[in-house]
């Protein structure tokens, strides 16, 4: 087995490699890539590289390295992310996990950055257990604490109810790209580890297919406060649920029981794809919890035609307890800072601000 930098020409194999596997839990999913593999992973970063184990052309497991422009301790920097870790059973059985992390030291080497970002999903305990021990030549992870990514049920009918309060939420406008991008590095720098957008990004690959007219703003008595996205990836992006644990399986027609009076949309069945929309790229003045509560309640009310709303909050964000107000799903995964450093240099430079995680970019 050799690792490369995996082109196009991978592209199918890396979207089968990915629809094929599921990730276990009481809702055990598989997120594909249809159809361009590359399409999905250019939202993450300026810069992409998949690293691929193959033998004889084969694909036996991959990663991918992603590098774009963060708010870090209130500045822009340059930073990774890591994401997509798979393996065949094959690629485990030929050590491909360790010698994987040598190609991507490499590649750091050669292109540094101060650290990298990466999630694993609180349950996948094999994981945690291989990439945190520190053996090998493996990076070292440090815990940044849990992630929650909560799935909000949408109802199926617009709420017709005028706004009337003066904390008002509207829908952005085409040619308001500026003020949407001063939103966003305003408030959002005062959160470690949120993206970095600029205007020339829209109509880009980063923001495949997400235009102003996606974007929800705040206002209070008319000054703009607050932001957030609303973004569709289905067509480069699919999450399917696989199964229901036995415990979920028996509670599903009581839950359906309670959404469908409450006008929500119903679980999906086994093996059916969840219609999702992220609601992402959330900043607010000061944190306001009275912010980020109007721009979800706006953002579900539009989305009605999406069976749930997708959104992120790190366990020690102050605005996570905005979650209170809504009924969802929690997906929990842990955040880690990797680097090669064992004098922890970098990391301990990271200021006490609340952690951004945005699922919408993994």
């Amino acid at each position: 087995m050799k690792f490369i930098l995996a082109d196009k020409s991978y592209n199918k194999q890396l979207c089968d490699f990915v629809r094929n596997q599921t990730i276990t839990g009481h809702i055990s999913m598989s997120y594909a890539r249809d159809p361009d593999f590359f399409a999905g992973l250019e939202i993450q970063g300026i810069k992409n590289q998949v690293i691929a184990g193959v033998e004889n052309n084969k694909l036996l497991g991959f990663g991918c390295r992603s590098i774009r422009p963060m708010y870090i301790n209130g500045k822009q920097q340059s930073f990774g992310y890591l994401s997509g870790l798979r393996s065949s059973t094959e690629g485990i059985q030929k050590l491909g996990i360790f010698r994987g992390y040598k190609k991507l030291k490499e590649l750091h080497q050669a292109d540094i950055v101060n650290g990298y970002i990466t999630t694993i999903i609180d349950k996948n305990k094999k994981a945690l257990k291989a990439l945190t021990f520190g053996r090998a030549n493996l990076p070292f992870y440090r815990d940044l604490s849990t992630c929650h990514t909560y799935a909000i049920p949408t109802k199926k009918k617009k709420n017709s109810k005028a706004d009337t309060n003066e904390l008002k939420v509207r829908k952005a406008k085409k040619g308001e790209e500026h003020l949407i991008i001063s939103l966003l590095n305003k408030y959002g720098k005062e959160l470690n580890f949120f993206p970095v957008i600029s205007e020339n990004d829209f109509g880009s690959s980063i923001l495949n297919g997400l235009s102003a007219e996606d974007f929800l703003i705040a206002e209070n008595n008319e000054i703009p406060c607050g932001v957030v996205a609303m973004w569709n990836q289905r067509e480069f992006k699919q999450n399917r649920v696989k199964r229901y644990s036995p415990y979920l399986k028996t509670l599903k027609p009581f839950i359906n029981l309670i959404l469908k009076l409450g006008g929500f949309h119903k679980l999906p069945k086994e093996d059916e794809l969840l219609h999702q929309t992220y609601i992402c790229f959330r900043a607010a003045k000061n944190n306001d919890l009275k912010i980020h509560f109007r721009l979800i309640k706006k953002a579900l009310e539009l989305n009605t035609n999406s069976s749930f709303c997708l959104i992120g909050f790190h366990e020690k964000d102050p605005a996570r307890k905005v979650m209170s107000r809504f009924f969802a799903f929690d997906y929990r995964s842990k955040m880690y800072w990797v680097d090669w450093d064992e004098k922890n240099t970098n990391f301990n430079k990271l200021d006490n601000r609340a952690i951004n995680f945005e699922p919408a970019i993994l």
